[in-house]
């Protein structure tokens, strides 16, 4: 059987937010066909017991490795950093299992791989989107003159330094067609695939004993997330009062660790900070519109494609589509201003006929392109090319 090494710079477990839940689907499907070994950074703080309990229904060795204190410089020329004692330990393991195929989880785990492995082995990066990304939109949002500048000075940085680091390899996983179209402009010799999420449809479904409030909308995520905050900065300080002029209702902001300003937001009234919670999906289901208001970041949004498959009408930025092919005002809803956000809301509390049908072509639409199934014969696909390939063959 063949050996496989996934290299990940965050621990999948518990696999509840997309960095983890991305990874935790590549071991999961990559686990039916080969021999799967786990190295992942960790945070001090995380359960490893637990993590090593859950980990092993998937993975024949698990390498743990603290993310220390690494930091990146102000003043380096290259934008990521990389602790070069983990980077020798990686490196040893490696040789010793002499692995057919090294998956590197994210951009920066390839700073992780010294030049003589990323020259002789089979290394694909599953990218989960373009990194540099948020950098290029903190530089769009800065209203001064010299925090712009020097924003674009580290965007710069960064998407240089990303752009070194994917010359080093010969296989690209894009989640999103924006990664994809990215890939295939720097890189035209390179071997590109492309694989979105998966979303648990045993899961996120509708469930009838849990009933639905009146106007309650939410948003869910991890809300210490840079684009999260925003997002819900933007919601209500520049939806929710125009919201209040027309309806009543309740905005809940759902997700672990939110920030003292994301805090400051609830009222006791119509804006509700839950902080994290047991079951995403009761939440998703209480609710008769789900906003998504994203303004920054990049790659497939799971909140989105989960609320989707919870059957539920989900409004969001045209941002927010990224890797989705829906139509508005079909099995989504999209909307940019603050006043696109509250047409689209009220269209949806006011007309309970189109809001159950957004839901169900919504259903659809993930079951025929983000199931287990579709996406677990996806990452079939890109193994059987890369094992026929003989770009960095040992």
């Amino acid at each position: 059987m063949k050996k496989v090494l996934v290299l990940t710079p965050i621990l999948p477990y518990p696999p509840d937010d997309g960095s983890r839940l991305r990874t935790y689907q590549v071991l999961k499907f990559l686990s039916k066909r080969f021999t799967v070994d786990l190295i992942s950074f960790y945070l001090e703080t995380e359960d490893l017991v637990a993590a090593r309990d859950f980990l092993k229904q998937f993975c024949k060795d698990i390498y743990l490795l603290s993310q220390g204190k690494t930091r990146q410089s102000k003043y380096k020329l290259f934008f990521y950093s990389v602790d070069k004692e983990k980077r020798k330990e990686i490196s040893n393991i490696i040789r010793e299992k002499k692995y057919d195929v090294i998956q590197a989880e994210k951009v920066v785990s390839l700073v992780y791989l010294d030049t003589d492995i990323l020259k002789n082995y089979k290394v694909v990066l599953d990218s989960w989107g373009i990194d540099s990304e948020i950098s290029f939109q903190i530089y769009k949002m800065q209203k001064n003159f010299f925090s712009k500048f020097l924003s674009y000075l580290k965007y710069l940085r960064h998407y240089y330094s990303e752009l070194f680091l994917l010359s080093q390899i010969n296989y690209f996983v894009a989640i999103t067609d924006k990664s994809y179209n990215f890939y295939s402009k720097h890189f035209k010799n390179k071997k590109i695939f492309l694989v979105p999420n998966a979303v648990d449809l045993e899961y996120f479904c509708s469930d009838k004993d849990i009933s639905v409030e009146k106007g309650r909308i939410s948003f869910v995520g991890i809300m210490n997330f840079l684009p999260n905050i925003d997002a819900v900065m933007f919601f209500c300080k520049e939806v929710v009062p125009q919201l209040r002029k027309k309806i009543d209702f309740k905005f809940y902001i759902i997700g672990k660790n939110p920030t003292k300003e994301v805090l400051n937001l609830a009222n006791g009234k119509d804006i509700i900070v839950t902080g994290e919670v047991k079951d995403i999906k009761e939440h998703f289901l209480k609710s008769e519109v789900i906003v998504i208001p994203l303004r920054m970041g990049s790659g497939l949004r799971n909140k989105v494609i989960q609320a989707m498959a919870c059957g539920k009408t989900v409004v969001v930025t045209k941002d927010a589509t990224e890797g989705l092919n829906v139509e508005d005002n079909v099995n989504i809803l999209i909307a940019n201003t603050p006043e696109e956000f509250v047409e689209k809301i009220l269209l949806a509390l006011n007309n309970k006929e189109l809001n159950l049908k957004i839901g169900e072509n919504a259903r659809k639409y993930v079951e025929e392109n983000f199931s287990y199934d579709v996406v677990e014969k996806k990452w079939f696909k890109v193994y059987d090319e890369i094992f026929s390939s003989n770009n960095n063959s040992k």
